[in-house]
């Protein structure tokens, strides 16, 4: 022998001195030495062999190796010398088992995996990580991903990647998100892995990387979000939305809760004849809605072409806009294109003008409540958020409902609040006849609108001649029953004025007349002032 490596005093225990000049096979045991010989003279014939006989260590005892043979050239140019690698028989069968095991894994595993140099270049990549990406091995290796994967996030996963070459730290759920040859039409979310592949000092050799297809996890994680994102949003409206009795100002709560949180322009509007005598719908047919509120996002150009809060609206009776209430049903415009900007180009310029400066979906859901259709809420985004989709319309439609009760209270309020005034200024008496010999003045001044159609009241009678009655009143309440109460009241007193009684048994046997009597008791419901 003429080398001998720095391994192999470990392996046989001889030190190179000791075998140096020594022929191979003194370190076989003798009935193996035939085989050992054998093994040398194929190499030195130019051929690579391998062989398994016994050695003797140093101390005695015996070892089974396993010997890779290989020719190596000769110093002088001719013939072969031969190279010899021997390890440990017992040793190198488990690193065959290891090295196996650890194959088949890398083969059949269903999880993505790749072997990158430290150049970022694939080295190795698995059936998985093949089917994943829609290529083969071949077109993987020794390239870097973002030439592989130009549909992805690749540029963020090699910075991710070499961030682990240099820490040495380990990234775990990175998410590389895009499309890829295998699904070229649908974006797909994995989460990738990376750790540092190190040598014994531990300088790096490469990075390991474990992909797995997280998209069906990620939409459901997406949708719960959203879930909880619409619930607090309905929780809110319900304090912010009808604080007051005032359909306009309902109208703008509504347009300001949906924006920016449900869309970037929302505009509420009210039938014309919301606020008339008459049920709404009939102006439908007349083409006038009032606009209630308009909420765009802060700096959207868009919302500066519509019509302000306060201004009517008109509009033919066959447009989308009507159609949409009088079918009362929501209407969904996912993407607001050419074709559906042409189907609305006959009845106003204005959606063309709303594509032109970048809205790119619309939503449009009826008020409805008690069975009145009320008005119309439009939503609308543009930009680069998503389109609405059927769960964004449910939720404008929930938003609508809540609003459209309140917007239908104030409504209702307000027509018996205009019954119950009118019917209340009917009771008064609008010019007094002063009793004969007696000057009067009056001047009737409520404290508040809500106080005008309470229950006081006051009038004037006659009584025997050269004596008058001054009555001033009030019945507990507000609205049309009060004002009803008034009237029976005022009527009862005239009626009772001609008994000529005093005042004490006046209020009396007014106290006891039917229609006059109100809980609870201890109130007089007439005072005598």
């Amino acid at each position: 022998m003429r080398q001998w490596a720095k391994a192999a005093p470990e392996l046989l225990g001889y030190a190179t001195g000791e075998v140096i000049g020594r022929d191979l096979t003194d370190l076989v045991l003798p009935d193996h030495r035939r085989e050992a010989r054998a093994v040398h003279d194929a190499v030195a014939a130019g051929r690579s062999v391998t062989g398994q006989f016994p050695m003797r260590h140093k101390n005695g005892t015996t070892i089974g190796m396993e010997v890779w043979g290989c020719p190596v050239a000769a110093r002088g140019g001719e013939g072969w010398d031969v190279l010899l690698l021997a390890a440990d028989a017992r040793e190198a069968r488990q690193a065959r088992e290891v090295g196996g095991l650890l194959d088949a894994l890398f083969a059949r595993s269903p999880v993505g995996l790749a072997i990158f140099d430290t150049e970022l270049r694939f080295q190795q990549v698995n059936r998985a990580l093949e089917a994943m990406n829609g290529l083969p091995a071949a077109a993987h290796i020794g390239h870097r991903p973002s030439e592989v994967l130009p549909g992805v996030n690749s540029e963020q996963m090699e910075a991710a990647m070499r961030r682990v070459l240099v820490t040495g730290d380990p990234v775990v759920n990175f998410r590389r998100i895009g499309r890829t040859p295998a699904s070229p039409v649908h974006e797909r979310v994995w989460s990738c892995s990376y750790f540092r592949l190190e040598d014994a000092e531990g300088e790096p050799l490469g990075i390991n990387a474990s992909i797995i297809d997280v998209t069906t996890q990620e939409k459901s994680e997406r949708e719960a979000a959203a879930g909880r994102q619409r619930l607090a949003l309905l929780n809110g409206a319900t304090l912010r939305i009808g604080t007051t009795l005032d359909a306009a100002r309902t109208g703008q709560e509504l347009a300001d809760i949906a924006v920016p949180r449900l869309a970037d322009i929302a505009t509420v509007d009210a039938l014309a004849d919301l606020t008339e005598a008459t049920e709404p719908m009939t102006s439908l047919w007349g083409g006038a809605a009032l606009r209630l509120g308009k909420a765009p996002a802060r700096d959207h150009v868009a919302a500066d072409i519509l019509t302000p809060v306060g201004r009517t609206l008109h509009f033919p009776a066959g447009a989308p806009y009507a159609q949409a209430v009088i079918d009362r049903r929501p209407f969904l415009l996912r993407r607001i294109d050419a074709r559906a900007v042409a189907q609305a180009a006959r009845y106003s310029s204005i959606p063309e003008r709303l594509r032109s400066l970048g809205v790119t979906s619309m939503m449009m859901v009826p008020l409805t409540a008690r069975g009145l259709v009320l008005g119309v809420a439009t939503f609308l985004r543009g930009g680069d958020r998503p389109a609405f989709d059927a769960a964004d319309l449910a939720l404008a439609g929930d938003l609508a409902a809540h609003a459209a009760v309140c917007i239908d209270n104030a409504r209702l309020y307000h027509r018996e609040h205009d019954v119950a005034l009118t019917l209340k200024r009917s009771m008064l008496p609008s010019l007094p006849k002063p009793p004969a010999g007696i000057e009067i003045a009056h001047c009737y001044r409520p404290a508040s609108d809500v106080h005008e159609v309470g229950g006081d009241w006051f009038d004037v009678a006659t009584l025997a001649p050269g004596k008058g009655a001054l009555v001033i009143g009030d019945v507990m309440g507000h609205g049309i029953q009060a004002a009803a109460i008034t009237g029976q009241m005022r009527t009862t007193v005239r009626a009772f004025t001609h008994l000529d009684l005093p005042p004490d048994q006046l209020l009396h046997h007014l106290d006891d007349a039917p229609g006059t009597r109100q809980p609870p008791p201890g109130h007089l419901p007439v005072r005598d002032l």
